[in-house]
């Protein structure tokens, strides 16, 4: 039911039956010989987009640049998604375990489970909400090429050889049979790149949504504490502060380039994907659409995550001031003002130790893409205003 709170070892098998399925082996750097084979198409297909921008890198063919631009910029991202994968592997594992015994000692006091109940029922439908709109955003995009080339056909009489994404090809893509070979390059790269980002994220959501309800369990622990006996409890919270602290670091050193490449390349496809949709045909706004709103949940979800461990670390140091420690002995205020001191600089994650992942840092993608599309509506209405 999805009024239960769920498990982390389920949530965390979905992860790990999604990068089974990407030929990722989750606890051994052997991958399966498939991940090879479908990481190459990939790569063939990131690189045909980059030779497309390329050769069509002219004013003449500006809706076709700012077409492929997104599709490329995507590709960028979950290749660096699919390297943090495999290089932080043993790390992501390590995490794992943590977080997944951590997580049972909370469900094993009823306080604490309700104290986290909706925030991990949240994870829950995120995840299956991540999964369900890039399902239909791969669907729309592999899809549309073969339906788009029927409504021509029977309105026009006439056959058109569409692919699902811009590329370049070595070949001219005039008949049935080259046709079908880019074609079903495409749509495997398509649905390998949505399956590795969607994995990724929700890897990401789980192990930070994890990480941050053990600073709100913490807070509260220390919010109850009197003056009686609370020495030996301040050395085990100050020693579980530090054990969580170690983990938000290590959660930032996975995830922190990935959060870079997100913040840096999500302006410019948040831009590109409206002004497509704005300028663009018809035909593409089904697809831009459902790109666009998989972007800015995405980016939205990244920032949400990144905020709320700002926020419930930052707690654990106003339960500190907020408990009764003043009627505590000398050597428990000393550890209260220890936490307090130590809580002062919220724990955080990382754009590549550049920009911090918050509320703050989507609002300036957003501010951004709102600067590049209104430049490139200037730009586009040059020529016509010209004429």
């Amino acid at each position: 039911m999805d009024s239960e709170i769920p498990n982390f070892g389920d949530l965390l098998q979905q992860i790990r039956t999604k990068l089974w399925i990407a030929g990722i082996n989750y606890e051994c750097p052997q991958n399966y010989y498939r991940f090879y084979i479908l990481i190459v198409n990939l790569t063939i297909v990131a690189s045909q987009e980059v030779l497309f921008f390329i050769k069509y890198a002219t004013f003449d063919n500006f809706l076709k640049i700012t077409q492929v631009i997104p599709c490329t910029c995507t590709c960028i991202i979950t290749l660096v998604k699919c390297s943090s994968l495999l290089i932080k592997r043993k790390e992501i594992n390590e995490l794992a375990n943590y977080l997944q015994e951590l997580y049972d000692l909370i469900l094993m006091d009823e306080k604490k489970k309700k104290l986290v109940r909706n925030e991990m029922i949240f994870i829950k439908k995120m995840i299956k909400t991540l999964n369900i709109l890039n399902l239909v955003l791969i669907v729309i995009y592999n899809f549309s090429s073969p339906f788009l080339m029927l409504y021509i056909y029977m309105r026009k009489n006439e056959v058109i050889f569409d692919l699902p994404f811009p590329v370049a090809t070595p070949f001219e893509i005039d008949w049935w049979l080259p046709w079908l070979v880019e074609y079903l390059l495409s749509i495997i790269a398509g649905f390998y790149c949505v399956l590795l980002f969607v994995t990724f994220d929700a890897t990401y959501f789980l192990l930070s949504t994890t990480v941050y309800i053990n600073f709100t369990v913490l807070a509260e622990t220390i919010s109850k504490l009197n003056g009686r006996g609370s020495t030996k409890a301040l050395k085990d919270v100050i020693q579980q502060h530090q054990h969580i602290i170690r983990l938000s670091k290590i959660l930032d050193d996975i995830f922190n380039v990935p959060n870079f490449f997100n913040v840096m390349l999500g302006s410019l496809e948040i831009c590109f994907l409206g002004f497509t949709i704005m300028m663009g045909t018809w035909t593409q706004i089904p697809q831009c659409v459902f790109l666009l709103f998989s972007i800015l949940l995405q980016l939205l979800m990244m920032s949400y995550f990144g905020e709320n461990i700002m926020t419930e670390s930052r707690k654990v140091g106003d339960a500190a001031f907020q408990c009764c420690w003043y009627s505590m002995d000398e050597q428990s205020k000393k550890m209260i003002q220890f936490i307090i001191s130590r809580s002062q600089k919220p724990q955080h994650l990382t754009g590549y130790k550049i920009t911090k992942i918050s509320y703050a840092s989507f609002t300036t993608i957003i501010s951004k893409s709102w600067s590049y599309f209104s430049i490139l509506r200037t730009v586009y209405k040059a020529p016509s205003s010209s004429t």
